[in-house]
């Protein structure tokens, strides 16, 4: 299997396991003298499988990050280099509107505001902060469909 195979996968069954949560809770109680849709214990039982189905295939995935060779490091370094540019993105993007927003003053009396860093410099650093981000995530993406999954 594939690590982007796997990582589909994980996708999957957090979704499923989702699902079954919500038919647990919707289910776990019902009106007197009436059915329930379904049979809690059989729910819980499910998804303890997928439970144990999602642990078992994220530990593969963990072993297979930290196992391959990506770029002189792991893959696993490049996954937490890809988060690191995501949160300098956001950072940036929030100091671009955070400096750029306007300020309407109702009164001459009141004190006007300055900001400290010009929006634009900040959006050309948060350009480059996406831009790094997107091009390593696409070399991250080819690798998980090149890389064998670890037993």
């Amino acid at each position: 299997m594939w690590l982007g195979e796997a990582l589909a996968l994980r996708a999957d069954l957090k979704k499923r396991g989702g699902e079954v949560m919500g038919r647990i809770t919707s289910n776990a109680r019902y009106q007197e003298g009436a059915q329930p849709g379904f049979e809690v214990a059989a729910l819980v039982a499910e998804y303890g499988r997928l439970a144990d189905e999602l642990c078992a295939i994220i530990q593969r995935i963990n072993r297979t990050n930290t196992l391959t060779p990506f770029d002189g490091r792991t893959l696993a370094d490049a996954l937490i280099e890809r988060d690191r540019l995501g949160m300098m993105h956001v950072m940036q993007a929030s100091l671009v509107k955070a400096s750029s927003e306007t300020v309407h003053h109702h009164l001459r009396s009141e004190l006007r505001t300055v900001a400290q860093v010009r929006a634009s410099e900040a959006q050309a650093v948060a350009d480059g902060y996406a831009k790094a981000r997107r091009e390593l995530d696409v070399r991250i993406q080819a690798a998980n469909w090149a890389t064998t999954l670890q037993d």
